[in-house]
C-alpha cells in the first residue's frame, strides 16, 4: 500500500514526522520510496550531533548535500571520545564529550550557504572568537535562527554579547528563538541594535534581559510594527516597569504564548496587543478566565484561549470559563476553547461543554 502513495504523500509525512530521528529510521524501513525520501529529506534538512559527524562532512562525504541543505541544526549529542592529556611528566587517556566546536560551525556555515534555518542547541561553547562571530554573514538566506545555550553549563548558558554581536550580521532574519542565556547588566554595550524586522521571537532568558537590553534586541521590528508571533517566559518577579521600553512591539503580534506564574500578567496580555487573536499560556497559578475575557472586551480580537498549564494548581478554572463566556461571549466571539486532556473530573467540565455548545465555541481538549 504504502508504494502506491503518490510521492508528495510520501514527502508530506516524512516531513511530519522529522522532529524524531528515531521514527525517520523507522520510517525508511516501510519501502525503497520512504527510504529514499527520509535520505532526501536528510539531506535538506541536516542534523549533526557530535564533532566525528561534523568532521566526516567537511571532510567531503556530505559535501554535495550540504550545498543544497536548507536548515542546519547542530545539538549536543551523547557521544564520547578519547583523548591523551598531560598529567605531569606522562600522558593520560580519558573519556571526553564529543562536541561539535566553534571552527566546525564556521566551516559548516561556509559549506552550506544555501540554508535558510540555523539551529545552535545546547552546543558545549557559550562564546565565539571575534574572527567567528560573522560567521552567519557567509548566510545570504538565512531567515530562521534558534540559540539554545545548556542550562547545566558552568557558565550557564550562551553569552548575550556573542549572541548580540551574530544578530548584528543577520539584516534578513524573521524568526528568532533564544533560551538560556547568559547575561549581565553590561551585556551588549558598545553593539549597535540589530536591523532586522523580526516576525516571531521566542524568548526564554533567567535572568530575564534587562530593559534596555529589550529595547536593544526589538529596536528596529518595534519601529517596523513586524512581529506577529510572541513566545515568552516570564518571571515572576519581573515588574511590568521593566518591559514597559518594548511597550510598542506587540502592537501587531496576532498569536502570543506566554509562561508564567504571574496571573495578572497571563490575564492583562489582551490589553497589550490590539491584533491578538490566539492566547496561548502556562502557568502553575490559577488564572481567572473571567478577568481575562473581559480585558479581552477591549478590542474584540482574540478568537482562541489556549491553556496548557499543567498541574491541579495552575491553569483555568473550567467553571469561571464558562462563567465568563456566558457574561462577554456576546460581544467577544471566541471561537474556540483550548484545555488539557484529563481534566473530566474536574468542576466546571461538563458546564463548559453545555456552554460551549450552546454558544457554538469549539472545546477542543490536548496532551499535556
Amino acid at each position: 500500500m504504502a508504494s502506491n502513495l503518490p510521492r508528495e504523500v510520501v514527502d508530506s509525512i516524512v516531513a511530519f514526522t522529522s522532529p524524531s530521528t528515531t521514527d525517520l529510521s523507522h520510517l525508511a524501513l516501510v519501502s525503497t520510496r520512504f527510504a529514499h525520501s527520509v535520505q532526501s529529506y536528510r539531506s535538506l534538512h541536516l542534523l549533526l550531533s557530535s564533532s566525528t559527524q561534523a568532521q566526516h562532512y567537511l571532510k567531503g562525504l556530505l559535501r554535495k548535500a550540504g550545498q543544497q541543505t536548507q536548515s542546519l541544526t547542530l545539538q549536543r549529542g551523547w557521544r564520547k571520545r578519547v583523548e591523551k592529556v598531560k598529567m605531569g611528566r606522562s600522558k593520560v587517556e580519558r573519556e571526553v564529550e564529543d562536541s561539535i566546536t566553534e571552527e566546525e560551525l564556521v566551516k559548516l556555515c561556509q559549506l552550506s550557504p544555501s540554508i535558510t534555518a540555523l539551529r545552535l542547541d545546547q552546543l558545549s561553547f557559550t562564546s565565539l572568537r571575534r574572527r567567528q562571530v560573522s560567521f552567519a554573514s557567509s548566510l545570504p538566506h538565512l531567515t530562521r535562527l534558534s540559540i539554545i545555550g545548556r542550562l547545566d553549563s558552568n557558565d550557564g548558558g550562551f553569552n548575550l554579547t556573542t549572541v548580540g554581536q551574530i544578530l548584528g550580521t543577520l539584516p534578513q532574519l524573521l524568526h528568532l528563538k533564544l533560551r538560556n542565556l547568559r547575561s549581565s547588566p553590561q551585556s551588549l554595550s558598545g553593539l549597535s541594535p540589530p536591523t532586522f524586522h523580526l516576525r516571531f521571537l521566542t524568548l526564554y532568558a533567567t535572568p530575564f534581559l534587562h530593559s534596555s537590553q529589550l529595547s536593544w534586541l526589538l529596536d528596529s521590528s518595534t519601529f517596523a510594527e513586524s512581529l506577529r508571533t510572541l513566545d515568552f517566559f516570564l518571571p515572576l518577579d519581573v515588574l511590568p516597569s521593566t518591559i514597559h521600553s518594548v511597550y510598542w512591539a506587540p502592537i501587531r503580534v496576532k498569536a502570543l504564548y506566554i509562561s508564567s506564574a504571574n496571573a495578572q500578567a497571563i490575564e492583562s496580555m489582551p490589553l497589550h496587543c490590539p491584533h491578538l487573536e490566539r492566547l496561548s499560556f502556562e502557568s502553575s497559578t490559577r488564572i481567572d478566565a473571567r478577568n481575562l475575557l473581559k480585558n479581552a472586551l477591549q478590542y474584540r480580537r482574540v478568537k482562541c484561549i489556549r491553556d496548557q498549564s499543567i498541574g491541579e494548581a495552575g491553569g483555568m478554572d473550567l467553571r469561571h470559563v464558562a462563567e465568563g463566556l456566558l457574561i462577554y461571549q456576546r460581544k467577544l466571539r471566541i471561537r474556540k476553547i483550548v484545555i488539557r486532556r484529563g481534566r473530566k473530573e474536574e468542576d466546571g467540565y461538563r458546564e463548559l461543554g453545555v456552554v460551549c455548545r450552546d454558544l457554538e465555541v469549539m472545546m477542543e481538549e490536548i496532551d499535556g
